[in-house]
């Protein structure tokens, strides 16, 4: 393990001293004590000295093997995040002992290479963000990005030549491109330089300069609103879509030629969603009078709600999304975090349900509204991710377009789903993945992970991360919270703003549950999450931390009076609140990991993961959550903190860096926890 390679000045610094810093929040004082580490010298600093003996602890606790497993099981490729241009799909494929996945294209039944983003950058320190290829797939935008910052750089490549084409748009983050039908040009969203707010929807020209790009929408929008177009099937009229968080959305409609905007749904507590023209009409899934969600048609010269049609019906399945094909339409649902495809006709009957390869999801989806076929990405726990090519004119069931080679023997793993009650009666899904042999003698060693937020659906999906856990004889066991989209937007609201409180309790319920049922016990417990998972794994800690051995938690929010602070949180302010807000800051401080920190606790042990690139979460958070625990830790079980510095918050981080993360979370899991198949007990 190269624990100390770091981009950051390895020099020791004194622990550091809490501060008697109050604010006055609405009247009442709040404690900050280790305000100081805000500052790059005294956070970075002191970060630096915690990375140095988190590598101690981790080289004093090494567990002999777990390297090399770990390279097997990291070198297990994958497919995914298909898209159709033309004749051709476009997807990544990783293999070996590659850093970053390839871009490919099969064309007329061939695959080949697009791009190879190590042939310029062996470290894997530069990744492939999204693409969009154009409607004919003669051309290919996407976006490149360095060391986890997710600052896109936009591209355009000619595919039957792989020539680059003359196009370097900056600040693309989360880029959305929208091809003209002839290739021209294409609509796209651009933050201001340097900014993580106000992004707005541009018009490019091919080999026009981008600094004279035509805007078209986004003025006086709020700074934290989201737009994003469809182009409509007759390439007249675009739809634009604006995310107002995630609990509500506007629709408008331009006139391609024109560049005419009119609302056609404003200030609306609904989403609106997938939004798509054809014929005229723009359809689109919302969860306005239907919580699990229905597909809706609007006329834009009638947009008033009494004239709106429903398509497909809301039914007791969650409906995720729609592609629409020749003269059809083929919808994504969710029974309780499970996917379901059924191919309905352009009037919204349904025709048929798709069989599918087992429990699992259906994670990417495309297809053209001209064809019959659609391109999609499934993947279940026990089965990597493969690409399958529907023909909705046909009744034969999915064929595979694309899969990978895997060593591993999956076949003598179960997945069972099973509902608990949490603390006020509500039944919560959960997966529990394990060996068929396991015996629920409160013995095992479970790894239970869980997100909870964002309308965020946790379905099963292969992971090669959690091979070794369940190799070596672990359980693994993913809880479907609230605040979670599985279930609906009743779901998601149910666990955000002042509900929020509910996605904790939910966790610490699964835990109880996973105990009680004799699936194991607190000292063989260890718990898991990144990001908002993050802040619920800081939730644990601090709410109940005697149900569980250990902690992993990565990239997490921990300082939720001050979180709205740090670019480009206040996009998240619709989903937790703001301690702006007098009636959002009681909640937020009542559940502020950093804020509910006890002098005198025995806490099990925790490891905190950041990254100095993180663009989306600061490191601060976890630099002041760790500081201090440590200064409140009334037991011995280690709090360690280890940042990382050309890395960001996850996405596009390269093999040999998830091999490192790998392994420090289970040097840290495995010197507390023993699991059955190990070569010997942990030191």
């Amino acid at each position: 393990m190269h624990v100390l390679s770091l981009a950051l000045p390895l020099l020791l610094a004194a622990p550091p001293t809490p501060a008697a810093t109050l604010d006055t929040l609405h009247g009442v004082k709040v404690a900050d004590p280790y305000r100081a580490l805000e500052s790059d010298d005294a956070g970075k600093a002191y970060a630096a000295e915690q990375r140095l003996k988190t590598a101690d602890w981790l080289k004093a606790h090494e567990v002999k093997g777990l390297n090399g497993r770990l390279e097997e099981y990291l070198s297990i490729g994958y497919v995914g995040r298909p898209a159709v241009g033309g004749d051709r799909v476009f997807f990544v494929r990783m293999d070996g002992k590659r850093e970053q996945p390839l871009l490919v294209v099969r064309d007329a039944g061939k695959e080949r290479t697009l791009l190879d983003l190590s042939k310029n950058d062996p470290s894997g320190k530069t990744a492939l963000d999204w693409f969009f290829p154009s409607f004919t797939g003669k051309l290919l935008a996407y976006g490149i990005s360095s060391n986890g910052d997710e600052n896109s750089v936009l591209h355009v490549m000619d595919v039957q030549t792989g020539k680059l084409m003359a196009e370097r748009i900056p600040d693309t983050r989360w880029c959305d491109v929208t091809w003209l039908r002839d290739d021209s040009g294409f609509f796209y969203r651009r933050f201001p330089p340097n900014e993580r707010y106000s992004p707005r929807l541009y018009f490019h020209r091919l080999g026009a300069a981008f600094e004279k790009d035509e805007e078209i929408f986004g003025a006086g929008l709020d700074k934290t609103f989201w737009p994003s177009t469809t182009l409509s099937e007759d390439g007249n009229s675009l739809a634009i879509t604006v995310s107002r968080g995630w609990s509500a959305s506007d629709l408008y409609w331009m006139d391609v030629q024109t560049r005419a905007v009119k609302p056609l749904v404003k200030d609306v507590p609904a989403l609106f969603e997938n939004a798509w023209i054809r014929d005229g009409k723009l359809h689109t899934i919302t969860n306005l009078d239907a919580p699990r969600g229905r597909l809706i048609r609007i006329d834009p010269s009638k947009p008033e709600k009494a004239a709106w049609e429903t398509v497909v019906p809301q039914s007791a399945q969650t409906l995720k999304g729609f592609v629409p094909l020749k003269g059809k339409l083929l919808t994504v649902l969710l029974d309780r975090a499970v996917s379901r495809l059924r191919i309905h006709g352009n009037d919204g009957k349904p025709i048929s349900d798709v069989t599918l390869p087992g429990v699992g999801s259906v994670a990417g989806l495309d297809g053209r509204f001209d064809r019959d076929t659609v391109v999609l990405e499934f993947t279940s726990f026990t089965t990597a991710p493969r690409l399958l090519t529907l023909d909705t004119s046909k009744k034969a069931p999915p064929a595979v377009l694309a899969e990978v080679k895997m060593a591993v023997d999956l076949s003598r793993f179960v997945v069972d789903q099973v509902e608990y009650r949490s603390y006020d009666g509500t039944l919560v899904p959960m997966f529990i993945v394990h060996d068929k042999a396991m015996k629920q003698d409160a013995t095992n060693a479970v790894l239970l992970t869980g997100y909870g937020g964002f309308n965020v659906d946790y379905t099963p999906a292969f992971s090669r991360r959690f091979l070794y856990w369940l190799e070596h004889g672990g359980v693994l066991a993913v809880a479907n919270l609230r605040g979670g989209g599985e279930l609906g937007e009743a779901w998601h609201e149910a666990g955000r703003k002042k509900h929020k409180h509910q996605v904790f309790r939910d966790f610490e319920y699964a835990m109880r549950h996973l105990i009680r049922e004799n699936y194991t016990r607190p000292d063989k417990l260890v718990i898991t999450g990144g990001s908002n998972g993050g802040l619920l794994m800081g939730a644990q800690i601090t709410q109940a931390p005697y149900l569980f051995a250990a902690s992993y938690a990565a990239v997490g929010l921990f300082d939720m009076v001050r979180f709205h602070r740090w670019p480009p949180a206040e996009l998240w302010v619709d989903e937790y609140g703001s301690a702006e807000n007098p009636d959002e800051a009681p909640y937020l401080w009542a559940y502020s990991p950093y804020h509910q920190v006890t002098d005198g606790v025995r806490y099990p042990a925790i490891f905190i993961a950041t990254a100095e690139q993180d663009t989306r979460v600061t490191w601060i958070h976890s630099a002041k959550f760790a500081a201090r625990l440590q200064a409140a830790q009334a037991g011995d079980a280690p709090i360690l903190l280890h940042m990382e510095g050309k890395e960001g918050h996850g996405q596009g981080k390269g093999r040999s860096d998830q091999v490192e993360d790998a392994e420090r979370m289970y040097t840290f899991f495995l010197g507390l926890v023993r699991l059955p198949r190990m070569a010997s007990s942990p030191p």
